[in-house]
C-alpha cells in the first residue's frame, strides 16, 4: 500500500479517494488515475499533477515509470532525467534510479526504438555495471514475442498467485543459470501478454533438458521480473501436473520480508515456468573484499525465519543455495526462486507422485539442509575462528523434518551472534597447557 494524494484535491474524482484510510489508497487506484488525468493534461510534468509529499519512495518511483511508460507510448519524449529533475528523492537511491531506466528500456524495445548500451552508460556513468545487467550489451539479442506459444489464460495447468506481501521490484540472474551461445534459443513458454520487453537473458543445458531464465516488465504492476522455465518428466499425468502448481502457489503466500514470492505458473510443453520480481543486486554466493561476516551470518538468521514461515503453512522453498540469495541495494537478503530452482523437481524427489501433506517432512528436511549447508560454509569463511564451533550446537538434536527446523536453528545463531566471545589474555595463550 502507498500513501496517495490528498483527497482535498477537487480534481481528484471519488474513486481514486476511496479507502479504508483518508490517506492511504492502492497503487493500483493511483495508477487508474494518473491515466485519466493524462487524458485530458498530455504534455504537463507529472510533478504538477500528483501530490508527491503525500506518497511514500516506493509510490512515486511506481507512479513514475507507469508515466514514463505511457507518455512514450502517446509519443512524448520524455527521459529518465525528466523524472529525477522533478522528484530529486529519487535520484538519492541506486534502485530507484534503476526502475526508472528499465522502464525506459522496455518501452523503447516495445515501440522498436534503438537501445544503445553506451548511451545509458553515459547517462549514468556510476550506475554503468548495472545498467551492463539490465541491457547485457547486445541489444535485440533474445528478444522475444509475448505470447507465443502459450496461451496464459487456456493453458495444459496455469494458476495465477495472489502474492500475500509485496516484494521488492528488480532482478538479477541466478547462479543456476549461466550466460552461453545460446541465449536465442526458442523457449517452450512465452511469457504472458503483460511481460513487455521480455528478453532470454540466460540459458543452461542439463542432463534433462535446458532452463531458461527471461527478463521482462510487469505492466501490471509496472516492476520488473523474472520468468524461470525448468524442464519436466514427459511423464507426468494431470495430476501430478496439479500438484506441482499446489505447490508453487503455497510458495506465493508466504508472509516474509526475506520471501520473494511468484506471482503466477504454468505448465506446457513438458516445462515449468513461474514468474517472480526481479532483485537487483548481488547474490550471496559472491563474497566482496571487506565483506562482513557477523553481518552475512545475520542474513542467514532472516533466511532461516523465512523458510521457517514457509514450512509452518506447507510451502517449501526446494533449492535452498547460496545463490538463490540475492543481496539487494539495501543490503537486505532476497530468497529467490521459490519452487522454481533447477533441483526442485527433479526425478529423484519425485514429490509430485504423492499427497502433499505426505511429502512435507522430506521437502522440509530438504530446505533444512540447504541453510545448514549456507551457514556452515559461512562460518568456516568466517576470519573469527569461533564461528566454526557454532556449527554442531546449531543442529544437534534438532530434527531436520521438523515444521520448526529452521526456526530453532535460525534462534540459535542469533543466540550465538549476540554472545561476545571471551579472548584470553596472551599470557594465558602462553602459559596454557
Amino acid at each position: 500500500m502507498a500513501e496517495r494524494p490528498s483527497p482535498h484535491d477537487p480534481s481528484r474524482p471519488a474513486d481514486a479517494t476511496a479507502s479504508t484510510s483518508p490517506h492511504v489508497a492502492r497503487i493500483d487506484d493511483l495508477i487508474g488515475w494518473l491515466q485519466r488525468r493524462r487524458e485530458s493534461l498530455p504534455t504537463s510534468p507529472l510533478a504538477e499533477l500528483i501530490d508527491q509529499a503525500s506518497l511514500s519512495t516506493s509510490g512515486l518511483v511506481e507512479l513514475a515509470a507507469v508515466d514514463l511508460i505511457g507518455q512514450r507510448r502517446r509519443g512524448q519524449q520524455v527521459v529518465v532525467e525528466d523524472y529525477l529533475k522533478q522528484f530529486p528523492q529519487l535520484a538519492e537511491t541506486e534502485s530507484d534510479v534503476l526502475d526508472l531506466i528499465d522502464a525506459e528500456l522496455c518501452v523503447r524495445r516495445e515501440r522498436g526504438e534503438v537501445c544503445d548500451p553506451s548511451s545509458f552508460r553515459d547517462r549514468f556513468p556510476k550506475l554503468a555495471d548495472s545498467i551492463e545487467q539490465l541491457i547485457h550489451l547486445e541489444p535485440g539479442r533474445g528478444e522475444i514475442n509475448a505470447g507465443e506459444s502459450l496461451d496464459w489464460d487456456q493453458s495444459v495447468g496455469q494458476r495465477q498467485m495472489t502474492v500475500a506481501a509485496g516484494q521488492p521490484s528488480g532482478g538479477q540472474p541466478v547462479s543456476e543459470t549461466r550466460p552461453d551461445d545460446s541465449i536465442d534459443v526458442p523457449i517452450p513458454i512465452k511469457p504472458p501478454e503483460w511481460i513487455v520487453g521480455a528478453r532470454c537473458i540466460a540459458t543452461v543445458q542439463l542432463r534433462r533438458g535446458r532452463c531458461w531464465l527471461v527478463k521482462g516488465r510487469d505492466t501490471e504492476r509496472n516492476d520488473t521480473v523474472a520468468m524461470k522455465i525448468i524442464p519436466l518428466p514427459a511423464s507426468l499425468g494431470r495430476t501430478e501436473r496439479t500438484r506441482i502448481l499446489d505447490l508453487c502457489e503455497r510458495t506465493s503466500s508466504v508472509t516474509h520480508p526475506s520471501w520473494v514470492a511468484p506471482r503466477i505458473a504454468a505448465i506446457n510443453n513438458g516445462h515449468l515456468a513461474v514468474v517472480r520480481p526481479w532483485i537487483f543486486g548481488d547474490s550471496f554466493a559472491l563474497r566482496p573484499p571487506g565483506a562482513h561476516h557477523v553481518e552475512r551470518l545475520q542474513m542467514l538468521v532472516r533466511v532461516a525465519f523465512a523458510l521457517a514461515a514457509a514450512h509452518r503453512i506447507g510451502a517449501t522453498h526446494g533449492s535452498v543455495t547460496c545463490g538463490n540469495a540475492i543481496i539487494d541495494h539495501q543490503s537486505r537478503v532476497n530468497l529467490i526462486d521459490t519452487a522454481s530452482g533447477v533441483a526442485c523437481w527433479a526425478e529423484p524427489y519425485a514429490t509430485w507422485q504423492h499427497e502433499l501433506s505426505k511429502t512435507l517432512p522430506d521437502r522440509i528436511r530438504r530446505d533444512t539442509i540447504g541453510l545448514v549447508g549456507m551457514i556452515t560454509l559461512e562460518c568456516l569463511e568466517s576470519p573469527d575462528r569461533i564461528a566454526s564451533t557454532w556449527i554442531p550446537q546449531l543442529t544437534e538434536e534438532i530434527d531436520f523434518s521438523s515444521n520448526d527446523a529452521c526456526a530453532i536453528i535460525g534462534e540459535a545463531l542469533q543466540s550465538c551472534l549476540d554472545q561476545k566471545p571471551v579472548e584470553r589474555s596472551w599470557w594465558q595463550k602462553v602459559m596454557r597447557p
